[in-house]
């Protein structure tokens, strides 16, 4: 088999293996119990640059392993590792760190303002920023909704009130979502 061909064949491992290497450090960092996100102004400060900019030296070492474990078969340098982890496995853990910390910063609003009976949502990409889905335990429709900014702060004129949710859970039959006990 000529050169030419091996090579599609080797990118192709390549990405595979730079895939891997992004599943197994959002794998360790999801699993890291000391996770903790930013209470402060200072951490919250610019986007949550600070807080991120930490996270990203915390998590620098797992990241390393990660492309190394992934390309176990491969000799890369230091300087291959560190493209990998700054190209392909630091913005993946980045963006997942993201979403949670928006998760964290619409789960704060809504326990102040509605309770612990709402559900929470994966954030929503939308032009000005985020919109978090909220729904009730055991019901399958969303009864509002938590709107964030590109920096991650509520929207509070954007964000349904207390009394839209109560409203939108009063005046229909919401659809019950299937469980095994309920069959």
């Amino acid at each position: 088999m000529s050169q030419a061909a091996l090579q599609p064949q080797q990118e192709d491992d390549r990405e595979d293996e730079a895939a891997r290497a992004v599943a197994l450090a959002l794998e360790a960092v999801e699993a890291d119990n000391s996770l903790r996100f930013p209470k402060t102004p200072d951490e919250s400060a610019n986007a949550f640059a600070p807080w991120l900019e930490a996270q990203r030296a915390r998590y620098l070492p797992l990241m390393r392993e990660a492309v190394t474990k992934a390309f176990s078969s491969s000799a890369l340098s230091s300087e291959e590792t560190e493209t990998l982890v700054e190209q392909r496995v630091w913005p993946a853990v980045k963006d997942w760190l993201w979403e949670m910390l928006l998760i964290v910063q619409a789960g704060n609003w809504v326990r102040r303002h509605f309770g612990d009976a709402i559900t929470i949502s994966r954030p929503v990409r939308i032009e000005t920023g985020w919109r978090v889905p909220l729904g009730v335990l055991k019901y399958s429709e969303k009864v509002g909704q938590v709107v964030l900014d590109e920096n991650g702060a509520v929207v509070p004129e954007r964000t349904s009130t207390r009394e839209e949710v109560l409203e939108k859970i009063r005046d229909r039959k919401l659809p019950a979502v299937a469980t095994a006990a309920g069959q």
